[in-house]
């Protein structure tokens, strides 16, 4: 049985401007066990990316509970790879370690090693203009793990790349995650890449964000994209989904 990692209750979030408030997010409860690859549907503007600021703690709640069951770190991909053009990709990878102060000769091997192991061993003098869109990708995703974050949050991270790129990309991203036994949170607008890359799916309302349904996906992990795609299950689990979120 999994053991619980992050647990949020009620979390409420408002913005405040000098005319007026917006409530984000209310009533938002979720727990989340420790290997859970749980994504975040919903539709846009619903509060989603406030969930994930306020869990990386680069929002303050405005009520409600966060309980971390454990000391962990937390690692956060964006819509965007945000490399920097003018560092090699060993360079943009180890820049999460200098910032943090954690840069030392056993961090800089696990760094390299991640690189080696996925892909781009050969390419750690290269610049990110050298790098297709899914090794861009895949460097971004390196960068995060070489802090060693318990906890990721991907907030739209394929939402860049063109449609086919994007099943290619996400297909590889979620099997590195796997394979590092991170627990993950990710905000799409595609169900079907929520649901092959899901063991969980949250259903949100609109804004105010809460959580209307947790649905656990069972599909096998050693399935190709495609071949989930083609699944009976994978239909069933698409029609539940849509209709929850249109109707």
């Amino acid at each position: 049985m999994k053991k619980p990692l992050v647990e949020i209750k009620d979390l409420k979030k408002i913005y405040h401007t000098p005319k007026n408030e917006t409530v984000a997010v209310e009533g938002f409860s979720l727990r989340i066990d420790e290997g859970d690859f749980i994504s975040l549907v919903g539709p846009s503007g619903c509060g989603k990316s406030t969930v994930l600021s306020v869990l990386a703690g680069l929002t303050e709640l405005s009520d409600g509970e966060i309980s971390y069951h454990e000391d962990i770190s937390v690692g956060y991909m964006l819509q965007h790879d945000c490399l920097f053009e003018w560092m090699t990709i060993l360079d943009n990878v180890l820049l999460g370690l200098k910032i943090k102060g954690a840069l030392n000769y056993d961090s800089e091997n696990y760094a390299k090693d991640l690189l080696k192991t996925y892909g781009l061993g050969d390419f750690t003098s290269s610049y990110p203009h050298e790098l297709s869109g899914g090794m861009r990708q895949r460097a971004a995703l390196i960068r995060t793990l070489a802090i060693k974050p318990k906890l990721l949050l991907l907030d739209e991270p394929f939402s860049a790349l063109d449609s086919q790129m994007r099943i290619t990309v996400s297909e590889d991203i979620g099997r590195i995650i796997k394979n590092q036994g991170l627990t993950a949170i990710l905000i799409t607008h595609d169900l079907s890449e929520a649901i092959c890359l899901s063991d969980k799916i949250a259903v949100l309302s609109p804004r105010p964000a809460r959580v209307m349904n947790v649905y656990d996906i069972d599909l096998p992990d050693d399935l190709s994209t495609a071949k989930k795609r083609t699944s009976a299950k994978f239909g069933e689990y698409y029609n539940i989904l849509s209709k929850e979120l249109y109707g």
